[in-house]
């Protein structure tokens, strides 16, 4: 098993190098948002092809398979459940590795206050990814040695380019009776 993505997570939640479950929800969405965009490259590199091939993306997964120092490092690996005796990767991660490549520039675009490379209805999962994280908090990814950020104010900027009317926000409200 390989890594397929690390990315940091900052803030003092993650200070002790663990991972809040509620912050799980949204990697199941990071895996959702990547498996859709995987499919539509492929239908591109594919011209000739009007469907994916039969269970593209059934048979293969993004998983947590450790937590690292450094305020939490996630080691998130790609898991393919066929198998195969073949020496060849499934179609599937080279698509699922352009994913994540094209999210990490859509994030380092919104950063940027720059033109945002991902289709309107692929930031709509930014509805999802990104929404438990606190305002002192944000997800890093690497980018030629850079760190990308995601925090709150990148994720609301990602949200309104994809021309959605309305999306949640997670909030505390602490009171006495």
């Amino acid at each position: 098993m390989t890594t397929f993505l690390q990315p940091r997570l900052v803030g003092k939640r993650f200070a002790d190098h663990t991972l809040p479950l509620d912050l799980l929800k949204d990697f199941s969405a990071f895996e959702e948002m990547l498996l859709e965009i995987a499919k539509r490259q492929y239908l591109l590199d594919n011209p000739t092809r009007k469907k994916l091939p039969k269970g593209f993306g059934k048979n293969i997964s993004v998983s947590l398979a450790g937590i690292e120092e450094g305020s939490a490092i996630l080691s998130l690996a790609l898991t393919s459940y066929l198998a195969t005796s073949s020496l060849l990767p499934p179609p599937e991660e080279k698509y699922l590795t352009e994913a994540k490549n094209i999210v990490i520039a859509a994030v380092a675009a919104a950063e940027a206050d720059k033109d945002i490379p991902l289709d309107p209805v692929f930031l709509r999962y930014f509805d999802r990814f990104g929404r438990s994280l606190l305002a002192d908090e944000s997800i890093e990814f690497l980018n030629k040695k850079t760190p990308v950020v995601l925090n709150q104010a990148t994720r609301k900027k990602l949200i309104e380019k994809s021309k959605a009317k309305t999306w949640t926000e997670n909030i505390v409200i602490k009171g006495y009776v």
